[in-house]
């Protein structure tokens, strides 16, 4: 596996270039410091960026554009490491040279989409895909907590 590293913007770009994957891996990982106050913001917030952007504000249109994608794949985690909170962005696709279409400008296009175009209403996430995600979050926590 070749490993190439880029400059953008002072941002480092890591490539890994293999033969060996039917697959396109994307992945933006974000770090910033891990309270116990803001863990549940950001478990929320991912929940809320996988579901929806502005273009695509309901999950039909956004799992129409991923099955267009031939079942591309984007996934929002956040998880502490120590006192370091991670969140990252994952887009999986196929690979290009399987198809003859240009799918990794499509995927970045997306990427661009959910992180940054939310779906927001003024200053604010949409309230019914904001209360969703937060009664989805509430019942795993409680899953979790009763599950001894």
């Amino acid at each position: 596996m070749k490993r190439t590293v880029q400059r953008l913007h002072d941002i480092p770009i890591y490539l890994y270039k293999t033969d060996k994957f039917k697959s396109i891996n994307i992945r933006i990982v974000f770090k910033n410091h891990f309270t116990k106050e803001n863990a549940t913001h950001y478990s929320l917030l991912t929940s809320i960026l996988t579901n929806t952007s502005k273009k695509y504000n309901t999950k039909k249109k956004v799992s129409n554009v991923l099955d267009d994608l031939y079942s591309a794949n984007i996934v929002f985690s956040t998880y502490p490491i120590h006192k370091t909170r991670v969140t990252t962005v994952n887009l999986t696709l196929v690979n290009q040279k399987y198809l003859n279409e240009n799918l990794i400008s499509k995927g970045i296009d997306l990427l661009k989409e959910f992180l940054l175009n939310p779906n927001l209403e003024g200053n604010k996430f949409n309230q019914k895909v904001y209360e969703e995600e937060k009664v989805l979050l509430e019942e795993d926590l409680k899953r979790v907590y009763n599950n001894k």
